[in-house]
């Protein structure tokens, strides 16, 4: 084998002993499951905190409008079942009405702001996000295979509209 496929062996085996690892201290008393656990991070000085509940199918804001600037969303994923993202989206039009493909909202053809990536129900996450005056859909863009048919949380209803002022 040459150097260069040696490399590559050992890259890919770091990455899944890095993911054995990670597994293997996440909790032995916790379901198994093949999403992460929700991240929190501090709340910067000064942020608007907006307490966020994800559920199957709604996200429910603590408030639907806040002043600009920093903005620390604390987002629970109360399931019971499924995984959900949280995603920030700046947009004119109302939040149900986005573009969808195969279920998903596309992330590259809107103005995305930015993003929890899926994580497991039961768990909370966060994320600060410095937002100017406008109009937001706040939204989960998980789509996943359930019985042979796409389930879209998007297009089951879980997006919320979230106003920025001046």
């Amino acid at each position: 084998m040459s150097k260069r496929g040696w490399i590559g062996l050992a890259a890919l085996a770091a990455v899944l002993l890095a993911g054995t690892t990670a597994v293997a201290f996440s909790g032995g008393d916790e379901e198994e499951s093949p999403w992460p656990k929700g991240v929190v991070e501090a709340k910067p000085a000064g942020a608007t905190q907006v307490d966020v509940v994800m559920s199957e199918w709604a996200i429910i804001p603590d408030r639907d409008s806040v002043k600009a600037g920093t903005v620390y969303f604390l987002v629970e994923n109360r399931g019971p079942n499924d995984p959900h993202e949280f995603v920030v989206i700046r947009t004119d039009g109302e939040p149900g009405e986005l573009p969808v493909i195969q279920g998903r909202v596309p992330e590259d053809e809107v103005d995305m702001v930015d993003e929890i990536h899926p994580y497991r129900p039961k768990t909370t996450a966060s994320i600060a996000l410095d937002l100017e005056p406008g109009k937001y859909a706040l939204i989960c863009n998980v789509a996943e295979v359930e019985d042979g048919e796409i389930e879209s949380h998007y297009e089951l209803g879980m997006y919320a509209a979230f106003t920025v002022t001046p």
